[in-house]
């Protein structure tokens, strides 16, 4: 079950980054995070993917689209700008324009993360910013195939673990439900 930590991790590591003016890694987070991608996509996306709004990539035998929400796009302008067109996305001091930083940089540069901002070092990794991407869109859509889709999953099954609540949650829904 995904735990109200996976929220959080994205949550308090986006905050402490940007409070720490450091920008790329906050950047790095973000789009992970609110497009909702693998790392193994992650790391593929370009600079005019965010300008179309979309990227078409080919990953586990399959073609994925990839949308860029407008919330991104807004936030992504000013670093955009810094980046030539065909530049990736996710990068790092080592990996400047035209390099893809590797998927093994992004998961130690989370772990040192972790231990600097005080997250639970086993929910502080990439596919926790999917998780909190799939749990949000789930909440404010309550759409299981729409998520299904953005998440590329084939099978809706997969899905399902977003719409999973605590027994603290579930608790209060039946207390409101169950008023006869």
């Amino acid at each position: 079950m995904i735990s109200f930590y996976h929220l959080l991790t994205f949550t308090l590591a986006s905050s402490c980054l940007k409070s720490d003016e450091d920008w790329q890694w906050y950047y790095n987070i973000l789009i992970i995070a609110k497009t909702g991608t693998r790392i193994s996509e992650a790391i593929k996306l370009k600079k005019i993917d965010a300008l179309n709004g979309f990227a078409t990539l080919r990953t586990k035998g399959k073609v994925r689209t990839i949308l860029f929400p407008l919330s991104l796009r807004e936030e992504l302008s000013d670093y955009l700008a810094t980046l030539g067109d065909y530049d990736y996305l996710l990068q790092s001091n080592k990996t400047k324009g035209d390099k893809s930083i590797s998927k093994g940089a992004v998961n130690k540069a989370l772990k040192r993360f972790a231990e600097r901002y005080q997250i639970q070092p086993r929910v502080m990794h990439p596919h926790s910013l999917r998780h909190h991407f799939g749990i949000k869109v789930m909440q404010k859509t309550s759409d299981i195939s729409y998520v299904a889709d953005l998440m590329g999953h084939e099978n809706i099954s997969t899905t399902r673990i977003y719409t999973q609540q605590s027994i603290s949650q579930q608790q209060e829904r039946l207390d409101s439900a169950v008023d006869w």
